[in-house]
Order: structure tokens, then C-alpha cells, then sequence
């Protein structure tokens, strides 16, 4: 059993972190980093650091899967990337140390050619084992249908293989549509997957059982500094984080990704899963490069996160 990661667009990312933000003024860093990024792949990343079996798969510039590859093998995850034409995307990530808010500048990425994504997809298939996880994360690029999360959802069922989808706009509605077998969005997504739910906690609450009834088994909701919402059908839960510091905001959704699929590789229950990947997530703010954390960290984070019931289902 692994977990496969699949990054269909990943990115350079390059954070720049600033104390404060003067809009249409002059602007001195206080540092400048760059990291092979995108979101399975910041996934990828702290699940190799926590010690999980993990492969991460996509489409990446045949210029860059060197330099991806050494980043995920240097933390014991495989990489067996598709090699596709172009540069990879780069997005800037300006972190602001005064209001601990990011401000992202993404780009969209270079379109698929067809036979990339056929090719992509004959790999991928032959990368699938027996009770494998498949976390299919982030953005498309242009010259993919938003139907293929569905694609790679339904091929995973039919051979009964769990599927994690976080994801945003069109690929996320599609890709709902196929019943993935966990679903982890923002709240932000939730009200485009479910318009008019806005920000009340009772219509979040109602949407998340929405998405269950229509036999999702795992629906968490990540609400920023507020924590998330999590529920299996059974229980209704609220994950409550410490006030931390942050230094760095990218990749933190990724980080809870691998938390969640780590404990459940370790066969954790739910509520436990949700207290893992929250916790990883805190210890992520606390570094620069996506998917980061310090162990000792980790270990604290986790003693100050609070799982509670809502209310009995």
C-alpha cells in the first residue's frame, strides 16, 4: 500500500516575505526563496518527512523533473512524472510577517497537448496497486477537460482504490460528480460547489451533509485560522488550532492533506486523522517551503489541537 500524489499543474513557487505591504510604493524583502512546488507535491513532500510510502506522479517540464525528483527523493518519496514540453508555471507567493496574509500571483501554465495526457494516463493506471490512496490535487492547465479528476475517480473505483480530491472552480464540480471517496475543500470552494452557502456555520454544516448524503464517506471543510470541519457520516466534527506565529502560508492545505492520509495509513480513526493533519498543518506555517515541518514542532501543535463534536448526528 502507498499513496500516489498527482500534480497535473505544478509550480515554482517563489515567496517573498515582506513585514508590511505598501501598495503603489517602494517595497524591501526581508528574504526571497524559491521551491518546486504544486499541490501534490507539497503533499508528496511531508508525507515523505513523515515517513509514509509515497509516490508523486503528474505532468512536469521535462526541464524541471530533475529538480522535482531530487526534492521528493531526498525525503524518500519515488517521483515518476509524465515529461511534457514547456516551462513550469511560476506563481509569487508575497507573505506579509504584520498580518500574517499571503498575496498569491499565479500563473495559469502551458496547455496539454492531447498525447501528453493520453500518455499521462496509460502511466498512470499502470502506477495503481491494491489499496493505494490517490490524492489528486490542485489546478488543471489549460488543454485538459475539467472532467479529469472524474476520469481519474472513476478509473480508481473500478479497481477500489480510495480517492482524495481537493481542487477548485469546474475540475471540482466535475470531479464531485464521480464520488470521490474523501473530498477536502476550503470554504471558499465549498460556496462554489454549493452556491449560497456563504459563511454561516449552520449552512456550512448543512452543505458538508449535503455532500455526504450524495455518498461521499469523508467531507472536511478548512476554514483558515478557525480551524475545519469534518464529517464521515457518523460524526460531525470541529477542529480548533492554535494561534501561531505564521511564516509561511503555502502549502499548509497540503500538509493536512498528508496528515490526514498518513493517519489513516496508519489506520487512525476519523477524529484522529482530523487532529494529525490540523496539527501537521500549524507546524507548516512555521516554515518557508510547502509541505515543511519540524517534528518537535509537529509534536506540539498536535498537544494544542482541539477535535470536538458538534453536535450527535
Amino acid at each position: 500500500m502507498k499513496i500516489l500524489t498527482v500534480t497535473l499543474n505544478p509550480s515554482i513557487d517563489n515567496i517573498l516575505s515582506i513585514d508590511h505591504i505598501k501598495l503603489r510604493s517602494k517595497n524591501i524583502l526581508s528574504s526571497c526563496h524559491t521551491y518546486y512546488g504544486g499541490k501534490g507535491i507539497n503533499t508528496g513532500f511531508a508525507l515523505g518527512k513523515l515517513g509514509i510510502p509515497a509516490l508523486a506522479t503528474g505532468l512536469v517540464s521535462e526541464d524541471e523533473i530533475s529538480n522535482y525528483s531530487i526534492k521528493l527523493n531526498r525525503v524518500g518519496v519515488q517521483a515518476d512524472f509524465y515529461p511534457v514540453k514547456g516551462a513550469t508555471r511560476q506563481a509569487f507567493k508575497l507573505m506579509e510577517a504584520s498580518s500574517g496574509k499571503d498575496t498569491e500571483f499565479n500563473q495559469s501554465g502551458k496547455p496539454i497537448s492531447i498525447k501528453e495526457l493520453d500518455d499521462f494516463l496509460e502511466k498512470f493506471e499502470h502506477l495503481l496497486e491494491p489499496d493505494d490512496w490517490v490524492a489528486l490535487c490542485g489546478s488543471v492547465p489549460a488543454g485538459i477537460s475539467s472532467d479529469i479528476y472524474a476520469r481519474l475517480i472513476r478509473l480508481c473505483k473500478s479497481k477500489k482504490i480510495n480517492t482524495l480530491l481537493d481542487t477548485s472552480g469546474a475540475p471540482l464540480k466535475e470531479g464531485v460528480k464521480a464520488i470521490p471517496t474523501f473530498l477536502k475543500i476550503n470554504s471558499t470552494e465549498l460556496n462554489e460547489l454549493v452556491p449560497g452557502t456563504g459563511d454561516q456555520i449552520e449552512n456550512i454544516l448543512q452543505s458538508i451533509k449535503t455532500l455526504s448524503n450524495s455518498g461521499i464517506t469523508y467531507v472536511v471543510i478548512t476554514l483558515g485560522s478557525e480551524g475545519s470541519l469534518g464529517y464521515d457520516g457518523n460524526e460531525l466534527l470541529k477542529v480548533r488550532i492554535p494561534s501561531v506565529q505564521i511564516k509561511g502560508l503555502t502549502g499548509a492545505g497540503d500538509a493536512m492533506t498528508a496528515g490526514i492520509l498518513a493517519a489513516f495509513f496508519n489506520e487512525s480513526t476519523f477524529k484522529n486523522a482530523l487532529k494529525f493533519g490540523a496539527g501537521l498543518a500549524t507546524a507548516s506555517t512555521q516554515k518557508l517551503e510547502p509541505g515543511d515541518f519540524d517534528h518537535d514542532q509537529l509534536d506540539i501543535m498536535i498537544s494544542q489541537t482541539i477535535v470536538e463534536e458538534v453536535y450527535p448526528d
